[in-house]
């Protein structure tokens, strides 16, 4: 048994064909049942991780970047701290050079 409890199958085919859509969708890792078993839960997917990045999102991320905020100092230290929330829903620890 595994903790993956539902899966839905989405035709991604004319992204992965193109070039297009998110990045993360050219990356397909094929792992046994152990590998599986092996990852780390707090990288599963799951309904409560889910509403911790969906919390996240819509707490700290901008709702458009435009080419004049890539001037704006506050920028860099909301990035920081969107990446330092992240590090700490998935349990990670400290892993980028300034949070040390």
């Amino acid at each position: 048994e595994t903790p993956i409890k539902d899966l839905r199958y989405i035709d991604i085919k004319q992204s992965m064909m193109n070039g297009g859509g998110p990045a993360c969708l050219r990356f397909k890792i094929v792992v046994t049942e152990e590998e599986f078993n092996n990852i780390n839960s707090d990288f599963i997917l799951n309904d409560n991780l889910i509403l911790k990045l969906e919390d996240l999102i819509q707490s700290s991320y901008r709702d458009a970047i435009e080419i004049d905020d890539l001037e704006d100092p506050d920028l860099i230290s909301e990035s920081f701290e969107i990446l330092d929330n992240l590090t700490q829903i998935f349990n990670t620890g400290s892993i980028y050079s300034f949070q040390k």
